[in-house]
């Protein structure tokens, strides 16, 4: 779950109570391994800083998952999941009933965890919990900016840059309009507008509007190229427009 968080562009902090498991090494993906209290750790996120927090509970049994549960469920967070058998929900459920929990709240919470793909393994596990992750982003989306983007956007040291936004698709592409991606002055990215080669040449063209700062609405055919040729990548069509940030 850590590598595919990564993957899909989170931050990720992984939490063990047990020294040997919270163990950077093991989760070589992660932004942070901290070995803490489950209970403490929650109680002292800054969650009024990052409110789009996304929570999966695994821990290794029942009393450690009801206790992250408990702390985590009346926030309203995009995603919170718990692993387990409906059997043990039902218990943890009825426990947090009894302290005050609403369904309003309970139904928010994901239990099982992940979509029903059939995993049994724990990578199989993974990835329908990533699935549903993305699932779930993408329905509550209520920004097309990521986190990342808002974040350069708003740092005062921010100089400008250039973003790059898809407005219109045909065919096969990657991603669809209103995808965004920004180029700071310093060279650095955020955001996709989906890799290959359509990403590749908008940012030959976002560098170039970096050095010459104009508005630019282009039109990228996926088709071209000897990648196209091949079959090798989508055969849609994209137009991007180019904007100066101020």
């Amino acid at each position: 779950v850590s590598a595919l968080g990564k993957l899909l562009g989170y931050r990720v902090i992984v939490l063990d109570d047990r020294a040997e498991f919270a163990d950077p090494a093991r989760f070589p993906d992660a932004d942070e391994v901290q070995c803490t209290d489950f209970t403490a750790a929650l109680r002292s996120y800054d969650w009024k800083r990052f409110p789009d927090t996304s929570v999966v509970i695994v821990t290794r049994g029942h009393v450690a998952d009801t206790s992250c549960l408990r702390e985590v469920v009346r926030r309203e967070l995009p995603y919170i999941g718990m692993i387990g058998s409906r059997k043990k929900n039902h218990a943890v459920f009825d426990l947090l009933r009894s302290e005050g929990v609403t369904e309003t709240q309970l139904a928010k919470v994901h239990a099982p965890i992940g979509l029903p793909i059939g995993g049994r393994t724990p990578e199989e596990i993974a990835v329908s919990i990533a699935a549903e992750l993305v699932q779930t982003r993408q329905k509550d989306a209520k920004t097309v900016f990521s986190k990342a983007m808002l974040d350069a956007l708003l740092d005062e040291s921010c100089t400008g840059g250039i973003m790059a936004t898809i407005v219109r698709k045909s065919g096969s592409a990657p991603r669809g309009v209103g995808a965004r991606m920004l180029l700071l002055p310093n060279g650095e990215m955020r955001g996709t507008i989906g890799g290959g080669l359509a990403e590749h040449q908008a940012i030959q063209t976002m560098r170039e509007l970096l050095l010459a700062p104009r508005p630019l609405l282009t039109h990228i055919n996926m088709a071209n190229g000897e990648a196209g040729k091949s079959g090798l990548i989508c055969g849609g069509t994209v137009e991007v427009l180019f904007e100066v940030v101020d």
